[in-house]
């Protein structure tokens, strides 16, 4: 333009006007050949920044991120990272000054270094040539310098996002900066149903590691207990819109122990990522205890126990079996803390039945499951997926208690008495001698009024009752004692543990004499006594009778016995005296001792052919005569 310059007189004048249509073109021109140099640089942590300043200005697109580094040391540097990445924030193409925003990954490495970025003597950079670009596409020559200012950070960290898997139960938690993971105090995080939530409708974590490196992600897997926790608490991480976290400060710190920034109850974090869980549950694994019936099935996550259907549950022998034993009448009665194992109890029929077949549930070479399909869900309704192969038990665990008695009945005329106990016992294992009668459950201060069985058998088969047939010794000792066996009231059982064996070889559980199981029923021999035999001796006077069962020799009444000398005192010649007295022995017994009075054996002395030979010697009574212990009347013989 006219005036932009002028010359040296006096009166100034201006350079003559160059118009743009006749713009005059350079006479001479020299191409700029001086490389860009790195005169400057500022770290910023706390915003992730780094600023790299120019002797003039460079293609902000030109960064060859891998040819600039980081290191704490200007001349030995124990740490250097040369960056992956990063964006330029210069609003136009070229610049003297370069702002970078760091990557994660780099961010990462810088914050967990120790001693670096703290001041700016151990914050130094590095780049190599042709790192960067001037507007005339010389590149920068290599250099390192100090940078002149270094921003430690000081920035609280936040939580800004997390996810949640339903299938896995894994959770990642998405950090506004570099976290260690090893700070990570899970019972910090509490997952809740909404933005503010009451306690019923929450879980807050139990103590878990995380295995996930330091970063801006920690992800961690909650355990099986919080897991059937989260899944069973209703209206919790259903979906999305139901799946909420809080965090508390210690719940984790950033690389420079600075606390996480709380999330509180009320202003709860929604989570940016679920996964629902929609695998089928499936079995892992399974035992038997044969001390409880309980058989406990392990599944693949937490499975629904009130839904089972236990009709589809099978004990097998083999995957090829040759046995089956349902337990359809058993019940699911719980599950195990991590609601992962249920627990099926069979009936205690069902139990005795499976104890009473020693080829199927004995050990894990004869335990198998097998599990029709859609027969339990999990939390979510998922259903199983059927066994295709039958399972083998894990664990066997052997009956080790031994056989309770449980109750008995007895019957006196047929010499029966009925024992009942908890589990089968084997039949061939019984041994009379461990049977004890008593005639009051606690006999601390009766200990006479006992009977200990002698001599007895059985023919019952293996099984929860025997039935033990008494020798006739025993039901006369023990008809002998009056205040034993009479009813319920005074009859009571107890047992030794030789009495029995159960299917495993446990012996029975001794009952103690201070309690005694009572009698269910008692029956009491309804049979009348009759006289077997007698015996007179002419020289002492001594009757010595026999009957069939005991007899109380307190109710005998001579006067109703006779002798005669032949079977009918009828006959012609027959002879016939009644006795008129005599002394008895006072003890219950088969056998009654009776002393004939003197006038008695003058009176039979006196008359010729009576009592004379075996053939003269007869015996006839009445029903009165004489009653067995029970109060039955003798079978008279007239």
């Amino acid at each position: 333009n006219s005036g932009a310059v002028y010359d040296l007189s006096y009166l100034k004048n201006p350079l003559v006007a160059i118009p743009i249509i006749t713009a005059r073109q350079v006479s001479n021109y020299t191409y700029d050949i001086t490389p860009p140099a790195l005169v400057g640089a500022e770290l910023d942590l706390s915003l992730n920044i780094l600023t790299l300043s120019f002797s003039e200005p460079v293609l902000t697109y030109s960064i060859v991120f891998a040819n600039v580094t980081l290191q704490n040391n200007l001349f030995l540097p124990s740490f250097n990272h040369s960056l992956v990445g990063g964006s330029v924030l210069n609003p136009y193409s070229s610049s003297t000054s370069l702002l970078i925003s760091m990557l994660q990954y780099d961010i990462t490495a810088f914050k967990l270094a120790s001693n670096f970025g703290t001041t700016s003597n151990n914050t130094v950079i590095s780049v190599a040539a042709g790192a960067f670009t001037d507007t005339a596409g010389n590149p920068s020559p290599s250099a390192t310098l100090t940078a002149s200012v270094a921003v430690q950070d000081t920035v609280l960290p936040r939580l800004i996002a997390f996810g949640i898997s339903m299938q896995t139960g894994s959770i990642s938690l998405t950090f506004s900066d570099v976290m260690l993971s090893s700070t990570l105090d899970t019972t910090a995080i509490t997952i809740q149903n909404a933005p503010y939530a009451r306690l019923s409708s929450s879980v807050t974590l139990s103590a878990l590691n995380s295995s996930s490196p330091n970063g801006f992600v920690i992800v961690f897997t909650l355990s099986p207990i919080d897991i059937f926790y989260v899944q069973t608490t209703y209206g919790l991480a259903v979906n999305q819109n139901s799946t909420y976290l809080t965090i508390q400060a210690f719940g984790i710190t950033n690389a420079y122990g600075t606390n996480v920034l709380a999330i509180t109850n009320g202003k709860a974090l929604q989570a940016s990522n679920y996964t629902a869980d929609t695998q089928s549950l499936s079995f892992v694994s399974f035992l038997l205890d044969r001390n409880t019936g309980d058989i406990s099935i392990t599944f693949s996550k937490v499975a629904d126990h009130t839904q089972l259907n236990v009709t589809l549950v099978t004990l097998l022998n083999n995957r090829i079996p040759t046995i089956q034993f349902s337990v359809g009448a058993g019940v699911a009665v719980d599950r195990s803390a991590d609601g992962r194992t249920v627990q099926v109890r069979l009936t205690t029929t069902d139990l005795n039945n499976l104890k009473l077949n020693q080829a199927i549930g004995t050990s894990t070479s004869n335990t198998y499951l097998a599990i029709g399909p859609n027969a339990i869900p999990d939390i979510f309704g998922n259903l199983n997926v059927p066994i295709m192969s039958a399972l083998q038990a894990t664990n066997v665990i052997n009956d080790t208690v031994g056989p309770t008695l449980l109750g008995f009945a007895i019957n006196f005329s047929t010499r029966i008495m009925a024992v009942t106990f908890s589990e089968p016992v084997m039949s061939s294992t019984f041994n009379t001698n461990g049977f004890i009668l008593q005639s009051k459950r606690d006999l601390t201060y009766f200990p006479q009024e006992t009977y200990i069985l002698k001599t007895g058998a059985t023919t019952s088969p293996n099984g929860v009752v025997l039935n033990i047939t008494f020798a006739k010794s025993d039901v006369d000792a023990i008809n002998a004692l009056t205040f034993l066996g009479n009813t319920i009231q005074d009859t009571f059982l107890t047992v030794t543990n030789i009495s029995a064996k159960d299917m495993s070889g446990n012996p029975a559980l001794t009952v103690p004499r201070t309690g005694a199981i009572q009698a269910a029923a008692v029956i009491n021999d309804t049979n009348p006594p009759v006289l077997t035999s007698f015996i007179l001796d002419r020289n002492t006077g001594a009757l010595s009778l026999t009957y069939s069962e005991v007899v109380l020799p307190s109710l005998l009444l001579l006067p109703q016995f006779s002798l005669q000398s032949g079977p009918n005192s009828s006959a012609p010649g027959a002879l016939s005296y009644q006795l008129s007295g005599g002394m008895t022995s006072q003890a219950p017994s088969t056998v009654v001792n009776v002393t004939i009075s003197q006038q008695d054996l003058f009176a039979i002395e006196s008359m010729p052919g009576l009592a004379m030979s075996l053939t003269t010697t007869y015996l006839s009574f009445t029903n009165l005569s004489i009653a067995d212990t029970r109060g039955y009347r003798v079978i008279p013989r007239e």
